[in-house]
């Protein structure tokens, strides 16, 4: 070890001296001062070169570390986007649908009707609106609860989605009255569509807890886009009063301007 460190100094010296007047002036007073410096440079070559491999493998584990924690944080931040999706998904399910029946509520009609309007208007096609009324349906929430209520206007909501086309619109309209947009299609054949639909409920209601003259039919005024030519609210209208002349003339029947109830 002496030796080692003899020669070691005298090595280092030996390089200062070049670096600093070009050629050494300390020599080397012994071949074995000689090796031993030769030994010492050696060693110091191999601790550098293991120094340089253990620095490249700390600098390859600092960058897999750095590449798995970024990988974990753009999962973590997709699965954030994917739950604030869904939870926007939910928020415009429920800003446009009605929880009770499944149907769209008033605001989406509001919003949709003004479009398939002007689509209407533009395509020169007839637009169609039913606006429908369970006949005495306050007598089934008196008599039987808000829950049998419930569960028959759930029912009729699902008779609507079940018989109507994809195109078309259903909506609760308020309480027990819905409405129906029926785009491309006349007055006269909305109507067969709404009275073929009043065949249906007055056996499907009977299964649903509905009983005498509450719930068990309804009441329904239709009008098209061809009669009126004051806009969307008009048709709204023209139907709404349809459906009260059907009220006045006795219920239990689907009634069309200029024409005969269908019952």
């Amino acid at each position: 070890v002496g030796v080692a460190q003899n020669a070691f100094e005298l090595g280092l010296a030996y390089a200062l001296q070049r670096r600093q007047f070009g050629r050494p002036i300390i020599q080397f007073p012994r071949v074995a001062d000689k090796l031993a410096w030769m030994a010492v440079q050696t060693m110091l070559a191999r601790q550098l070169t293991l120094f340089a491999a253990r620095e490249k493998d700390a600098q390859r584990r600092a960058t897999e570390r750095a590449r798995a924690e970024l990988e974990a944080a753009n999962r973590a931040l997709s699965h954030k986007v994917q739950e604030v999706q869904a939870l926007q998904a939910a928020l415009r399910q429920q800003a446009t649908r009605d929880e009770l029946t499944g149907l769209f509520n008033r605001r989406h009609l509001n919003d949709t009707l003004p479009a398939m309007w002007a689509m209407a208007r533009r395509d020169g096609r007839p637009l169609a609106a039913a606006i429908i009324d369970l006949g005495h349906f306050k007598h089934v929430n008196d008599e039987r609860g808000h829950d049998a209520g419930d569960r028959l206007l759930a029912a009729f909501g699902r008779l609507l989605a079940a018989n109507l086309r994809k195109s078309d619109v259903a909506c609760r309209y308020g309480g027990e009255e819905f409405c129906v947009l029926m785009p491309g299609t006349e007055a006269r054949a909305a109507r067969r569509k709404i009275a073929a639909l009043l065949k249906r409920w007055r056996v499907e209601s009977l299964v649903h807890g509905a009983a005498g003259d509450a719930g068990t039919s309804f009441s329904a005024g239709v009008a098209d886009s061809t009669c009126v030519g004051a806009g969307w609210a008009a048709l709204l209208k023209r139907a709404d009063d349809e459906l009260l002349a059907a009220k006045r003339e006795g219920r239990n029947r689907v009634r069309v301007a200029g024409e005969a109830a269908e019952a």
